[in-house]
């Protein structure tokens, strides 16, 4: 490496050792909060930024750049009208996000849907020049998914009216979130236009809404185990990267921690693939392809997402997790007794079979009967009509999440095997690795452009080669060759 960190210096000149470093700076690295015209420097409302590292990342060579986004007012709960709203009632099947939780569920809240209207529109129209991001005071890029009511006024507008969700943000909270409503106006301005929404005509405005800019390193310069090229012991996570998104920020923040551990005791690190983990996907694209805005993780972003579901995660990466250290041996012990619980109740329902003569009226059974396992692929069958079955009952012994899962498992069976082959060959050039110390440059029929795209990121395997920006078909054979020969 060129560089290795040492230690952390304060603001207040304190030094502390450190043989390895993780920068999880959110929105705080040289933030810039704006209220229309006016601008405080903040990582969030009340905050101050955090002011002189990215000068030190960029004395380090590292290629610093500048996003945005932007919050909603937040107001004051008993300052509206639900009754002229229409009532959103939570899931009342919701369960913890672990497995091992064994809290009592929180009371439930409910959300509330409103409507913005030509008076709102009409506000912010005649304010437009005293918005940042159109008077030219913002220069940097904001998610596309998620527009601020400026944005949203202006793009689109053919729309008579856009929702606004009311959310609270706790349970004894008086304050709420109105999703939709994300602006940098004047809180002079905020306040015509949230008052114009109905249900909203008295809302007390607890804080204003902002944009907030930051800066970020490019993805690009970090290797696939998140820590920085050519600076031993520096890794980044977050928004740093030029993600946004609490799910994002914290997958790569474990992710981080686990491989800087690994590398302070010489271990190999983890690094997931697209085929294995969302935190695979997400990670892959930002360091394969970089961002031109905030990064989000949306499903449509996994080319084998059938196989990624939330009802299997615990199968695909708890023994990974064990192996890591980050899921100890007594919760190991409950995931495999749930996927022993789901494999045997489908080998017994494959064994249990409906012929002619035993299937009851409302059930359809081929002359050479049916299992009841194939009978769950059918749509119209439910978990209850299945327990009814002869060799049904065994299903009463799978708690909810359990008999889901194993539901979708089996009426996508064929869906999954067809994508597992595309995952074997994805994994198989997940498996050439390229090595380390290659000069691209010395490899006959490689352009100088991908070359030195090439021998800037160090791709491990041939699979992210050909992922990288400006890595043409062409190119990828190529390396193949050059694999095979090795």
């Amino acid at each position: 490496s060129d560089h290795k960190i040492c230690a952390v210096v304060l603001s207040d000149g304190t030094e502390i050792d450190a043989a390895a470093v993780i920068l999880t700076c959110g929105t705080f690295l040289n933030g810039l909060l704006h209220f229309g015209k006016d601008q405080i420097p903040g990582g969030r409302y009340g905050e101050p930024p955090s002011i002189g590292l990215s000068d030190t990342l960029r004395r380090l060579g590292l290629p610093v750049g500048r996003l945005k986004t932007g919050t909603p007012p937040r107001l004051a709960l008993n300052s509206l009208d639900l009754s002229v709203m229409e009532e959103q009632p939570n899931d009342p099947t919701a369960g913890p996000f672990s497995l091992f939780s064994n809290v009592e569920p929180l009371p439930r809240r409910s959300c509330w849907i409103t409507w913005t209207n030509d008076q709102v529109h009409q506000a912010v129209r005649e304010n437009l020049h005293q918005a940042p991001i159109y008077t030219g005071q913002i220069g940097s890029r904001g998610p596309r998914y998620c527009p601020s009511i400026e944005d949203k006024i202006v793009r689109f507008a053919h729309h008579k009216r856009h929702p606004v969700f009311i959310e609270p943000e706790g349970v004894d909270d008086n304050l709420v979130y109105p999703n939709g409503l994300s602006t940098s106006l004047p809180l002079e301005v905020q306040e015509r236009y949230v008052r114009a929404v109905k249900g909203l005509e008295n809302a007390i405005i607890t804080q204003p809404g902002y944009a907030v800019e930051y800066d970020f390193v490019d993805p690009r310069v970090v290797h696939n185990t998140m820590k920085v090229r050519g600076v031993e012991g520096l890794y980044l996570a977050g928004q740093i990267l030029g993600t946004t998104g609490y799910e994002e920020a914290g997958a790569l923040g474990l992710l981080a921690a686990t491989n800087a551990i690994k590398e302070i005791r010489q271990e190999p690190p983890f690094i997931p693939t697209r085929a294995q983990a969302y935190l695979g996907v997400m990670i892959d694209d930002l360091v394969t392809k970089g961002v031109t805005e905030p990064y989000r993780l949306f499903t449509s972003r996994a080319e084998f997402r059938l196989s990624l579901r939330e009802d299997n995660a615990w199968e695909r990466l708890s023994e990974k997790a064990a192996e890591l250290g980050l899921l100890d041996a007594g919760k190991y012990g409950k995931v495999a007794a749930r996927i022993e619980r789901i494999d045997n109740t489908a080998r017994a329902l494959d064994k249990a079979r409906l012929t002619v003569r035993t299937a009851p009226d409302d059930i359809s059974v081929p002359q050479e009967g049916v299992t009841l396992l194939e009978l769950l692929r059918r749509p119209e069958m439910t978990m209850e009509r299945l327990s009814q079955l002869p060799g049904g009952k065994v299903i009463l012994g799978l708690p909810d999440n359990e008999r889901a899962a194993l539901t979708i498992r089996t009426r996508y069976e064929g869906y999954i095997a067809r994508e597992r082959q595309d995952v074997e060959r994805f994994n198989r050039f997940e498996e050439l690795k390229l090595p380390a110390d290659i000069d691209y440059k010395s490899i006959p029929g490689l352009s100088l452009e991908v070359a030195e795209r090439l021998n800037q990121v160090r791709p491990p395997t041939l699979g992210m080669a050909s992922r990288l920006e400006g890595v043409t078909p062409a190119a990828v054979s190529i390396l193949l060759l050059k694999t095979k020969k090795q």
